[in-house]
């Protein structure tokens, strides 16, 4: 919530008009907050952990907080735990029930949605859901290190090797036809081989082969994990691994959220056409944020085409 609010702000400063380089520069801001305040938290949190531990070393102490600012602090990170989890449900609900403009919300909760609370926070909730999905893929990221990623996309692509291989060998490769004609006899039994007893053998063999690969395949995955597990025990490798896995799946969630937006943003500029958008496109129009992603997306700035022509669709 606060590296929204900084982020709004700050690139609210920089010019009137959503641009490129405004947009950059207030994801920029947003990124650098967040990784400011992550710090700050981890700082502080290491503060207490070492007291605790000198503690216990001392023998003063055995279990619970480190002392009485630890208590003060957990107090605190309790209550704004609280306070923040419930209200992004409640917001979910209530944003929820908008969008859905049944006839119900309309007749029973308008007091709600005219509140003055709400008419000043409803431009940051798409600011506080985006700045959460970006701190998400940099926790997330981190901890799951850029070496288990591109291990994780090594796996897959031997999966898929193997698959194609074993189509390849039972399809194709001459050398593989005693064994489609063994499979497509004992399909046909006592009767005569036909052309699908010879299909369903050669898709038979195709099945057997990739099993026999997949055997390799995970006994592979498992020792490289394995190998992976073991280099991450160095703090160097944690910290390096970690801040690549961060940048990459930062990067790749910022991708996919700037496509979308990119795919949704004509249904957002043609509300005569697409006239249930307009609810949906409230809530970006004073957003500091969020309006990157969606009506003022950055890859619609640039120049870029929808990747897929949603609008014509739905039209």
């Amino acid at each position: 919530m606060i590296t929204a609010l900084l982020s709004s702000l700050i690139g609210g400063l920089l010019a009137k008009e959503a641009t490129v380089a405004k947009g950059i520069i207030t994801l920029v801001i947003a990124i650098g907050v967040l990784l400011l305040l992550a710090l700050i938290s981890s700082f502080i949190r290491k503060g207490f952990q070492v007291s605790k531990r000198k503690k216990i070393a001392r023998g003063k102490k055995t279990r619970g907080p480190s002392g009485f600012f630890d208590c003060v602090f957990g107090g605190v990170t309790l209550a704004v735990k609280g306070f923040v989890i419930s209200a992004v449900i409640s917001c979910f609900v209530l944003v929820a029930l908008d969008l859905s403009q049944f006839a119900f919300v309309t007749e029973y909760m308008t007091d709600i949605y005219t509140n003055q609370s709400w008419v000043v926070f409803k431009p940051m909730m798409m600011d506080f859901f985006y700045v959460g999905l970006i701190a998400l893929a940099i926790k997330c990221g981190f901890s799951g290190g850029i070496s288990h990623t591109v291990w994780s996309v090594l796996v897959f692509g031997m999966v898929v090797f193997a698959a194609i291989a074993s189509y390849h060998l039972a399809f194709n490769v001459a050398s593989f036809q005693g064994a489609v004609d063994g499979l497509a006899g004992m399909f046909a039994g006592e009767g005569e081989i036909t052309e699908m007893n010879i299909v369903v053998a050669r898709y038979a063999l195709t099945a057997g082969l990739f099993l026999l690969m997949l055997v390799v395949v995970v006994l592979v995955g498992i020792f490289g994990s394995k190998m992976l597990g073991a280099a991450g025990h160095s703090k160097i490798f944690y910290v390096v691994d970690g801040i690549f896995g961060a940048l990459f799946a930062t990067v790749t969630v910022l991708g996919i959220l700037l496509v979308l937006g990119n795919i949704v943003q004509p249904l957002a500029s043609d509300l005569e056409a697409f006239p249930f958008m307009a609810q949906f496109s409230s809530y970006f129009e004073k957003s500091g944020v969020a309006t990157y992603f969606y009506n003022n997306d950055l890859l619609t700035l640039m120049g870029v085409q929808p990747l897929l022509p949603l609008a014509e669709w739905l039209s």
